[in-house]
C-alpha cells in the first residue's frame, strides 16, 4: 500500500466516526422509545380498566360489559401480539405467518387466548399501519410478513 492509499483510508475512518457515534445514539434512543411506549401502553391498559369499573352504573352495566369489554379484551390481544413480536424479533427477522404467531404465543403461554383468525386480524392491522411488510405467499396460501424497518412503522 502507498501512503497517499493509507492516507485516504484514515480519512475514510475519521469520517466514519462521528456516523457511528451518531447510529448508536440513535439506536440508544429507539430501545429508550420502545421501553417507555411499553410502559406507556401498559398505562393506558390499567386507566381503562379501572375507567370501566368505575363507569359500571346499573344504567350503563350493559353497555359497559359488552362495548368496554371487547375493546379491553381486542386491546390486549393488540398488545399482545405485538409484546410478543417485539420480543421474538431475532426469531422472527426472516418473516413469519400469522398461524405460526398465534402457535408460538398459545405453546408460551403469552397473552390472552385468541384465535388464530383474531392473531392474523391484529398482524393484518400492523400491517396496515406499516409496521410490518407482506413479503410474499408460501405454500399453502399463507403471507409471509417481515419487519419494516425499525419494526416501529417507521421505514428507516
Amino acid at each position: 500500500m502507498t501512503s497517499e492509499q493509507t492516507t485516504v483510508r484514515e480519512e475514510l475512518r475519521e469520517i466514519a466516526e462521528p456516523l457511528r457515534a451518531r447510529l448508536q445514539r440513535v439506536d440508544r434512543e429507539l430501545v429508550e422509545l420502545q421501553t417507555r411506549e411499553r410502559t406507556l401502553r401498559q398505562d393506558r391498559r390499567d386507566i381503562v380498566r379501572v375507567l370501566s369499573l368505575l363507569d359500571n352504573s346499573p344504567t350503563n352495566r350493559k353497555s359497559v360489559k359488552v362495548t368496554n369489554g371487547k375493546l379491553i379484551r381486542d386491546e390486549e390481544k393488540r398488545n399482545a401480539v405485538r409484546d410478543f413480536l417485539d420480543a421474538n424479533r431475532s426469531t422472527y427477522a426472516d418473516g413469519f405467518i400469522a398461524a405460526e404467531i398465534n402457535r408460538a404465543m398459545k405453546e408460551d403461554n403469552f397473552g390472552p387466548a385468541m384465535s388464530p383468525g383474531k392473531t392474523l386480524e391484529i398482524v393484518r392491522e400492523m400491517h396496515a399501519n406499516g409496521i410490518l411488510r407482506a413479503d410474499h405467499k408460501v405454500k399453502g396460501g399463507a403471507m409471509l410478513y417481515v419487519f419494516v424497518g425499525g419494526g416501529n412503522g417507521d421505514p428507516s
